[in-house]
């Protein structure tokens, strides 16, 4: 990332891993909540498990998707993705990382460990439910 100019706060980068988006439910809000956020406070870059590689419908207007492609969450592949995304959030230097359900979890969870990532939150069943831990390792 470019360095912001001088007097200007650099937006804090942050990571949303998913499986996969839809038009419903938790995808919904959190595309509502990707789209909402002020980029002069915050980067979100959306990452996704699953799909053909191509653009998602359903991805949020104005937020960086990537999707990984993951075939299987156990074996090689699942080891791979996982080093790859984590090696991803060194590179973009994410301060926070947000998942969402089970395989995105445990993906996203790892690669942040793996990089020392300074926050993470994860959801495993509604948007509105979540575990956060931050740097001190306490969790709410």
């Amino acid at each position: 990332m470019p360095h912001p100019p001088a007097g200007r706060i650099r937006p804090i980068p942050i990571a949303f891993v998913m499986d996969c988006i839809d038009a419903g439910g938790t995808g919904r809000q959190v595309q509502l909540l990707l789209e909402g956020l002020d980029r002069g406070r915050f980067a979100p870059t959306l990452f996704l498990l699953r799909g053909d590689g191509r653009t998602h419908p359903f991805a949020p207007r104005g937020v960086p998707t990537e999707i990984l492609g993951l075939e299987a969450l156990i074996g090689p592949d699942g080891f791979r993705k996982t080093v790859q995304l984590a090696r991803r959030f060194r590179k973009d230097r994410f301060r926070i990382v947000q998942t969402f359900f089970q395989d995105a979890t445990f993906v996203g969870i790892a690669a942040a460990r793996g990089r020392r990532v300074e926050g993470s939150s994860s959801s495993h069943k509604a948007i509105t439910t979540a575990r956060r831990t931050f740097p001190s390792g306490s969790a709410t």
